[in-house]
């Protein structure tokens, strides 16, 4: 993937595939932002490894499942 200078937005990104994407999308370069709905801890975890890999990476909580 060449993802070097893009910035992606994973949702369900505090576990799982969610959280794998988010940090496999870092190890090809791009920058993350994570969406999360109420693991604030996993969310923040998963923050700190994409940081470790030299990529930014915000966790931004919110429910994607309710319609405006």
């Amino acid at each position: 993937m060449l993802l070097q200078g893009k910035t992606v937005l994973v949702t369900g990104a505090s576990a799982g595939i969610g959280r794998a994407v988010a940090i496999g999308c870092a190890r090809h370069g791009a920058d993350v932002a994570l969406n999360f709905n109420s693991d604030v801890a996993g969310a923040n975890g998963a923050v700190a490894e994409i940081e470790a890999l030299g990529r930014k990476g915000i966790a931004i909580q919110g429910d994607v499942a309710i319609e405006v």
